[in-house]
């Protein structure tokens, strides 16, 4: 087995990943339970509806994770850089549409 070496760099993308999605799902989740929010994105509604949604989330996380990991193990540098950018962007847009949930919700609640 190659020896990886992850940089605090891609590390620290891939956990903005990872926590972007957590905190958009988990504030989704949350303002679903509030009679006055309704979710716009269709996507998400029909997952909803087909009692998926949670396991699909899941399965967005470990597969975006894991492929970044696969990819630093053996991968050119463009690549890599390829990949962390769209992780990033992702993990920023998600971090970003959790944020607004939070303001939603405390607009709501207060």
């Amino acid at each position: 087995m190659k020896n990886v070496d992850i940089r605090k760099r891609e590390l620290a993308i891939i956990t903005l990943f990872v926590l972007g999605c957590i905190v958009d799902h988990i504030t989704t989740y949350y303002g679903l339970k509030l009679p006055s929010i309704i979710e716009s994105n269709p996507l998400v509604i029909e997952l909803i509806n087909a009692g998926i949604w949670n396991l699909f989330e899941l399965a967005i996380i470990i597969t975006g994770a894991g492929s970044a990991f696969v990819i630093l193990l053996d991968s050119s540098k463009e690549l890599v850089l390829l990949s962390m950018a769209a992780l990033g962007s992702v993990g920023i847009i998600r971090m970003y549409a959790g944020l607004l949930n939070i303001i939603l919700i405390s607009n709501i609640i207060s």
